[in-house]
């Protein structure tokens, strides 16, 4: 017998077979307690989808839906509402040209995880998100602002790529960029809506797409 931790370091293939410890004869090799972890890479993108999946919701196990854009092939015939807009496989961005409000057919969400890379296309590119049932404007300078009101405290910078995030709340939204925590919006309603995006005075980029719906609940979905 074995005892104890194996570790085979940088595995892609095991193969179990052949004598056990100290034997002369070919036998079976039994398990009592196998355990395999790891990370998978993937070197191909995900273009595009929708996934079930759990999540950690303060510390319980949460079932959620997923969409997932990148952009690299011509997904545009799966968004509503579209007239201008259209994809760029070369660059792997959406080109965000509509004035009225164009988002995933069939797709709407409320409590979860909202992700889009931005980035303004022209000096005057200025973007508008409906997250949840509520409208994120970010303007050309970067100054964000909710539901129409007084622009925020802080900025996010669009002249370049840009991870913008938004964890949706009960009542709040929490704003992030590039992983850092801007600010957080409180006093909101959340309600369940399609996740929408247009531009406002100016094209702009939209080179990712994800959004991670929390569900059992009857405000989330997809």
């Amino acid at each position: 017998t074995l005892s104890g931790d194996v570790v085979i370091p940088n595995c892609r293939y095991v193969a179990l077979s052949g004598y056990p410890l100290g034997a002369t004869t070919k036998a079976t090799i039994k398990f009592d307690n196998l355990q395999i972890s790891g990370t998978r890479v993937y070197n191909k993108p995900i273009h595009r989808g929708a996934m079930a999946e759990t999540v950690m919701l303060d510390g319980i196990e949460t079932v959620a839906t997923t969409i997932a854009y990148d952009f690299n092939w011509d997904c545009i015939g799966e968004f509503s509402g579209v007239s201008s807009s259209s994809v760029d496989v070369v660059n792997g961005r959406l080109t965000l040209a509509d004035t009225d409000y164009i988002y995933p057919t069939g797709h709407s969400a409320g409590l979860g995880y909202y992700q889009y890379r931005i980035m303004r296309s022209a000096a005057s590119g200025s973007i508008e998100l409906y997250v949840a049932g509520n409208v994120i404007s970010i303007t050309n300078a970067g100054a964000v602002s909710f539901n129409g009101g007084a622009a925020e405290s802080y900025t996010i910078a669009v002249t370049a790529e840009t991870l913008v995030a938004f964890d949706v709340g009960a009542t709040s939204i929490a704003v992030y960029a590039d992983g850092v925590l801007k600010g957080t919006k409180t006093g909101l309603t959340i309600t369940s809506s399609n996740p929408k995006m247009k531009r406002t005075t100016a094209d702009f980029y939209v080179s990712q797409m994800i959004v991670v719906a929390l569900s059992p609940d009857a405000i989330d979905g997809f």
